[in-house]
């Protein structure tokens, strides 16, 4: 979950770098592969989708 949340954000123009933080040194091997995802247009349709309906459901909230 990790790797996608850092190939999103990596693959938005105006970000250049992701700041990440780890607990355990596995943690960094895990989160350096997410630097070479690339993720697929139905991918990011269906994260985009998920943060709408998050912020929608926040919305309604308030």
């Amino acid at each position: 979950m990790a790797q996608l949340a850092i190939a999103w954000v990596l693959r938005r123009p105006e970000v250049t770098a992701a700041i990440v933080g780890t607990r355990r040194p596995s943690q960094i091997e895990e989160t350096v592969l997410a630097g070479d995802w690339s993720l697929s247009k139905e991918n990011i349709a269906a994260v985009d989708r998920l943060l709408e309906k998050r912020k929608q459901t926040l919305a309604s909230r308030k």
